[in-house]
């Protein structure tokens, strides 16, 4: 048996690159590498529960042996990486097992995530995988270039859903916010820390009227321990002092949203003995 697991990865401000063959395309931006983490092990009998990891596995040249269960804590197609996230514990268990260079694991990802039209970006991300990733060059990773910053200690992640919407639709619209999104990329790119990435990301959130899917966003400015929010297709990401994280969840709940506590990335992935 041979296992892998990776962080999730939520986008807060993106730029996509759409030309050319899939290896080539790909998104700048900036975005919170968060765990629980995706696992998969091969030798397993078991679901593979987005088409992109299966197509993953598929350019691997995999064929239904060795059997792989993939499993992902997290709902897909709710702005938390899912489709990238199992893609690369898929493939790196599959890597493992095959003893295939994780290049190619990386590469295979990427291409199957810009095929599904399930994300441009977070394959790149998860390869860095921790704090504040900032994606400076569009690809997959060996063609294009992430920096993690490391959140301070004290930080709580909280989110919440409020529906789901296809990546696709995201990618059509982008081009509408194409200016908005590098005046607050510039920013956090130029002065990477967590005050500033919190600020431009919250902005941007605000800018492109993505908080209006939950009416009562404007109550989140009263959650304890508020740092920031930001909202990604239809996922809204509070940070709060890590020691109110429990008042901080019960007052979202008391909004009516299921708050689901997340924990900043501790390493972008994991090969072998993984917890």
């Amino acid at each position: 048996m041979s296992c892998a697991s990776t962080p999730h990865h939520i986008t807060s401000i993106f730029i996509p690159y759409t030309q050319g063959p899939p290896e080539m395309q790909g998104s700048i931006g900036a975005g919170l590498a968060v765990e629980p983490s995706a696992r998969a092990c091969t030798g397993e009998e078991g679901e593979i529960p987005t088409t992109t990891a299966r197509r993953t596995l598929e350019i691997l040249g995999w064929s239904g042996d060795p059997p792989i269960a993939v499993w992902d804590p997290l709902p897909p197609g709710a702005g938390y990486s899912v489709s990238a996230s199992t893609s690369l514990a898929a493939g790196l268990a599959l890597a493992q097992a095959r003893s295939i260079p994780l290049y190619r694991v990386f590469r295979a990802a990427h291409v199957a995530e810009v095929l599904e039209s399930t994300g441009l970006g977070d394959v790149l991300a998860i390869s860095c995988g921790v704090g504040i990733v900032l994606r400076r060059r569009h690809g997959p990773p060996g063609m294009g270039e992430a920096d993690c910053i490391p959140l301070p200690p004290g930080i709580g992640i909280l989110s919440f859903n409020v529906g789901s919407r296809h990546t696709r639709e995201l990618i059509k619209e982008a081009s509408a916010y194409r200016d908005t999104a590098w005046r607050r990329l510039a920013r956090i790119l130029d002065e990477p820390s967590l005050e500033v990435f919190i600020e431009e990301s919250q902005a941007f959130t605000l800018d492109i009227g993505a908080q209006k899917v939950f009416p009562r966003w404007r109550e989140l400015h009263n959650t304890p321990g508020l740092i920031g929010y930001y909202f990604k297709k239809r996922v809204a990401v509070v940070l709060v002092e890590e020691d109110r994280l429990g008042d901080a969840a019960s007052r979202l709940e008391a909004l009516g949203v299921r708050a689901r506590i997340l924990q900043p990335a501790r390493g972008p992935l994991c090969i072998g003995a993984c917890t």
